[in-house]
């Protein structure tokens, strides 16, 4: 797969019949046409399961058979192809008037260069070679977020959470840096790598203390002392060994209250060492701090493991919501998650809602919490 990070595959639509088998796949994505001339025709039991134990993949047959949804299911192409490909599947059933069940509809991503880049440095070679360039424009990036911090160009941003009735109840964190040449950057800009050099760790610690500080201001405002913060924790941060000491210091030094803290993670996160994962943020939870699952359904994650994760909130991805007034498939995905957080006794926001026709539709879906620019863009507090 010749893609770097900043040029991933876009999302694409699958279909099957009833018995299983694919009748239909939109191919105009390259990694479309490869996974539809593997596997169309073919049972799902004889697609090769990357990340699943027997057991796992018992379960997902299982789920197959009582026709369940099911999200970001982990498929591993064969060998066979040019090049080795991994796809990520969330899948709804489909039934007819009559309510016999007609197959299942859903999408798919590609997910190789992302976990190529985050598993082996020996899978590099599926990541086109970044130019000259590139190289050059990222060293630069990399010294200069090194004197970010200490010469305090960074800042955060913050977007409100609202409520069915409109009232904003919170914010998300969203980091901006104040670069002296190039202006008023976004994370998108510097964030790839901050991870890969590390420096995401002392940033992610600096949003975090910035944050509670916030949030202990908030407790002398009354318009504002009931709200939340939510703050994204990195991969990185996750596997410092000192995290949990780390949060507790700077709630005690901010005097933050922790109940309106969130941090929210990833399902990326949640693909290796899963079980010390479920420790830590449970560890965290301890201290009254408050847990979302960012960007859900776009991950490859197992959920056999969401029920386990302490988790308060799901978050429902924008792309899913971009394309809910015309496309029926995110309908029904974002309708099923709405479902599956209910079950589980969590909350959920819907992220990126800009469209009074995308809040009817959710809110008819019965969502209750929302986030984007229809109810306002992120601002500095002043």
């Amino acid at each position: 797969m010749s893609q770097t990070r900043q040029n991933r595959t876009p999302q694409w639509h699958w279909e099957q019949d009833a018995s299983l088998r694919f009748s239909h796949i939109d191919e105009r994505p390259a990694v479309a046409a490869q996974f539809a001339a593997a596997y169309r025709g073919k049972h799902w039991t004889e697609m090769q399961a990357a990340n699943l134990d027997e057991a796992d993949w018992l379960h997902h047959l299982a789920q197959l058979a009582a026709h369940q949804p099911f999200f970001h299911f982990e498929l591993e192409l064969p060998r066979t192809l040019e090049n080795r490909l991994w796809v990520t599947l969330s899948g709804v059933p489909v039934f007819d008037e009559g309510g016999t069940f007609r197959g299942y509809r859903g999408v798919g991503k590609d997910i190789s260069a992302q976990r190529a880049a985050e598993e082996t440095l020996s899978a590099l070679a599926l990541q086109a070679p970044l130019g000259a360039l590139d190289r050059r424009h990222n060293a630069r990036i990399e010294r200069e977020l090194g004197l970010a911090l200490t010469a305090q160009q960074f800042c955060l941003y913050y977007q409100p959470i609202v409520t069915l009735q409109r009232q904003v109840i919170g914010y998300e964190a969203l980091l901006r840096w104040k670069h002296p040449q190039l202006g008023l950057l976004g994370p998108d800009q510097f964030i790839d790598v901050a991870e890969h050099s590390g420096l995401i760790v002392p940033m992610g610690a600096w949003v975090l203390a910035s944050a509670c500080q916030q949030l202990a201001a908030f407790q002398t405002a009354p318009p504002f002392a009931d709200c939340t913060i939510a703050v994204n924790l990195s991969a990185r941060q996750l596997a410092q060994p000192d995290l949990v000491d780390s949060i507790r210091q700077i709630l005690h030094s901010t005097g933050a209250p922790a109940s309106r803290l969130k941090l929210e993670i990833t399902e990326s996160m949640l693909v290796t060492d899963i079980e010390k994962t479920i420790l830590t943020l449970r560890d965290i939870t301890a201290l009254g701090i408050r847990l979302s699952l960012d960007d859900f359904g776009t991950g490859y994650s197992s959920l056999s493991y969401l029920k386990k994760l302490p988790l308060s909130q799901l978050k429902i991805d924008q792309s899913f919501v971009r394309e809910l007034l015309t496309d029926p498939v995110d309908a029904a995905i974002v309708k099923t998650i709405l479902q599956l957080a209910k079950s589980l006794g969590m909350s959920v926001i819907a992220e990126g809602v800009e469209l009074d026709g995308q809040y009817k539709v959710l809110t008819d879906m019965g969502c209750r919490e929302f986030q984007g620019y229809l109810f306002g863009k992120p601002q500095a507090f002043v």
